[in-house]
């Protein structure tokens, strides 16, 4: 690879497979000219390389070396500042059960009956400090959450050994990483040029808990007017981050979209349910969280007679388990269905044979400020939407009428929203124009990034002789080092 002229690394902080995002950012790019490094993480503890295409792919294992320090130290903490209370705990209930044992058993043995009792209390949450308590405000992020470090251990060393033009750092995680990489690629004298890509409001966003969350808004405090430019989801999150970094300008816009030319799907969505082209429905799309609503759809069902749900999931987690459970509680389960992922690139042909699409999250800042990925996909599947009333997704279908929106946390209007789409669903998916497809496409909002690219490093590149198709295979590499 030529690491002179065009070299764009693009670095994630997850195995890069199921990131349309990050998938689409590479292969765009590698289809305008540049010679493209997908650098993630490896599942397991091994550097693992392969091929997408033209696109290197690299994943590199996580080395928890500070954090596992870190855990262990709070583990001896909690051993010896929280362990003689405890002993105490035990041994009261032990003098309290030897009172009902039989004549003869030993004090000894007394005691090792109730401790065996004991013995799957849980200690205390590891991530918190036992001794003295930390409040959010004191948070310092590189000593209460030092993982954050050990991205860089993890991934620093293979930025600078790949001296690219151009790193695009997605998420906070990979933030000071990246900065700390141009940082010495620059002091070794290589050029190089980088730009922060937010997915989301990391101020809003909850990250495992209020430690955590401090944490990652002080990196992106930190950091964030390092990069040469940053770039986001949406305009209302773009003129937040301006006004809460006194940003020089206001980050550039390249929401989430789905590819407009992308490969067919082999698969419809109904035909994975089982159901004839008559019969009503529904289908929920993307990861399953509680924050994500599916619940209220769940709860919908009773009031929507005949309709039906498909919920389409790569895996059975705790949340998708609980509306299953919640589906059997109402006598619904035969109309809630599982669909399997296709590729991301598949998804809006895999959707389109729905009557609508849904995208009924609870109230979430995030979710207030952009317009999530799924709802551009039902789009480009020429679905209308039932929406749960967040701001931006209730001003977009108020202004194109393209769906219809309901109170999230309200089964009853949920079931009425549904009523109108699908009453009137000829006419919403009239109001699918071209022109809204095309402004709501991975084409048009990646000119954006490649703008932005050839404004921070002054490179131009040239298309290739044979363009990058999207549907391109990963082959994974016999040897990796």
């Amino acid at each position: 690879m030529d690491n002179t002229s065009r070299h764009l690394v693009v670095v994630v902080n997850n195995d890069v497979t199921g990131d349309s995002r990050v998938l689409k950012t590479a292969i765009s790019a590698a289809r305008t000219g540049w010679q493209v490094t997908l650098l993630g993480r490896s599942s397991g503890r091994r550097r693992e390389e392969s091929r997408l295409g033209p696109i290197r792919v690299i994943r590199v294992p996580l080395l928890r070396t500070l954090h596992d320090r870190y855990e262990a130290t709070r583990r001896a903490r909690w051993a010896t500042e929280a362990l003689p209370s405890r002993l105490s705990a035990v041994l009261e209930t032990a003098d309290a059960a030897a009172a009902r044992l039989p004549r003869g058993r030993t004090h000894a043995t007394r005691v090792l009956v109730s401790a065996r009792r004991h013995a799957n209390v849980p200690p205390p949450d590891l991530r918190r400090p036992v001794l003295p308590e930390v409040s959010v405000d004191e948070i310092e992020w590189r000593r209460d959450w030092p993982v954050l470090t050990d991205w860089w251990l993890s991934f620093g060393p293979e930025l600078v050994r790949l001296a690219p033009d151009v790193i695009h750092a997605n998420d906070v995680q990979m933030l000071m990483v990246v900065a700390r990489a141009a940082s010495d690629l620059r002091l070794a004298g290589h050029t190089v040029s980088w730009l922060y890509d937010a997915h989301e409001l990391v101020a809003e966003v909850n990250w495992g808990g209020p430690e955590v969350s401090a944490a990652y808004r002080q990196l992106e405090r930190e950091y964030i007017g390092r990069a040469d430019a940053v770039v986001t989801v949406s305009q209302s999150i773009a003129e937040r981050m301006r006004d809460e970094y006194a940003l020089d300008r206001v980050p550039e816009v390249v929401a989430n979209a789905p590819v407009a030319q992308a490969p067919h799907s082999e698969h419809s969505i109904r035909s994975v349910c089982g159901l004839s082209s008559g019969t009503p429905l529904m289908v929920y799309s993307g990861y399953i969280s509680p924050e994500r609503g599916v619940d209220v759809a769940i709860d919908s069902l009773p009031h929507l007679h005949g309709v039906h749900l498909a919920i389409v999931a790569n895996k059975v987690n705790p949340t998708l388990a609980a509306l299953l459970e919640r589906a059997e509680r109402l006598g619904v389960h035969d109309r809630v269905h599982i669909a399997p992922y296709v590729s991301p690139f598949a998804v809006p042909t895999y959707l389109s044979s729905a009557d609508l699409g849904l995208t009924p999250h609870h109230p979430d800042p995030n979710h207030q400020s952009s317009l999530p990925t799924k709802f551009a996909e039902y789009l480009h599947a020429r679905l209308p939407i039932v929406a749960s009333r967040m701001r931006t997704t209730a001003e977009f279908i108020e202004r194109t009428g393209v769906g219809a929106v309901f109170d999230p946390s309200d089964p009853v209007d949920f079931a009425r929203a549904a009523t109108e789409v699908l009453e009137n669903a000829d006419a919403m998916r009239g109001a699918i124009s071209e022109g809204l497809l095309d402004e709501l496409s991975w084409e048009r909002q990646a000119r954006v990034l490649e703008a932005t690219y050839e404004r921070i490093s002054g490179i131009s590149p040239e298309t290739p002789a044979e363009v990058m198709g999207w549907d391109a295979e990963e082959v994974v590499l016999p040897s990796a080092r």
